[in-house]
């Protein structure tokens, strides 16, 4: 059982992969994604977080989200408080 998971850019909904079996997600989920991602649309995590209920956070990125880094940093952070889970010490 995982304590939770954080999703960057997921590989959802992609001609070719199988679909998440309803009822596998049983841990809080956060989604971090691009506005402007050129491989997964952004529309998949929209509607991943609204099957799954999860958190939703999307950027002014590509794919990559490497504009964002500290961003996803403080997002990474608080979902591991909000876990009750030691924040990481990033330099």
């Amino acid at each position: 059982h995982s304590r939770g998971l954080f999703l960057m850019a997921p590989a959802l909904y992609l001609e070719g992969l199988p679909e998440l079996r309803s009822g596998v997600l049983d841990c809080p989920t956060a989604v971090v994604h691009g506005w402007r991602d050129e491989v997964v649309p952004f529309e998949h995590s929209v509607r991943f977080a609204q099957a799954y209920r999860c958190a939703l956070h999307l950027l002014e990125s590509d794919h990559r989200l490497h504009n964002q880094v500290r961003v996803i940093q403080y997002l990474f952070e608080y979902f591991l408080i909000a876990l009750d889970l030691p924040a990481v010490a990033f330099e």
